[in-house]
């Protein structure tokens, strides 16, 4: 059996936890978050959806990476700042159901690096939906384990 990598180009949807499609109970949306299985949502319509790449261009891994460690007095420090960075440099578009009108419509919009811009990661994080994007993107690169981080 050969070693298997995913695309550069290769990418996942997700629906995000506020979405008016979404018809499950909360237990319901965290194991989407674990499986990315639509089904478990109980959508009463089309959603909006996130699209996400599974692999990072160098540049803006390697700008995720000096997010998430920092050097002090010779010491470690391991921030969770990155996680915001890491979705930022993931999304690739929005895919709004064909229903809504154009003010409804979320637009993707990308900063000069090919991330996503600051505007739309504000309202992201102003939402709390950024920690259910990360979630969702460990779960497509097959990086969840019991001791990943979840919402409370």
């Amino acid at each position: 059996m050969a070693l298997k990598l995913p695309s550069r180009n290769e990418t996942f949807k997700v629906v995000l936890r506020l979405d008016s499609a979404i018809g499950c109970q909360p237990d319901d949306y965290d194991r989407y978050l674990d499986t990315l299985d639509e089904s478990v949502l109980q959508l009463q319509e089309e959603p909006t959806r996130f699209v996400m790449r599974k692999v990072l261009p160098y540049r803006l891994a390697s700008g995720v990476q000096d997010k998430q460690f920092s050097f002090k007095k010779g010491e470690v420090e391991v921030r969770s700042s990155f996680m915001l960075e890491e979705v930022r440099c993931s999304i690739v578009g929005i895919e709004n159901p064909p229903h809504l009108s154009s003010d409804e419509r979320l637009e993707f919009k990308a900063d000069g690096d090919g991330g996503a811009s600051e505007d739309l990661m504000a309202v992201l994080g102003a939402s709390g939906l950024v920690m259910d994007l990360y979630r969702a993107r460990q779960t497509a690169n097959g990086n969840r384990n019991e001791h990943a981080v979840k919402k409370k």
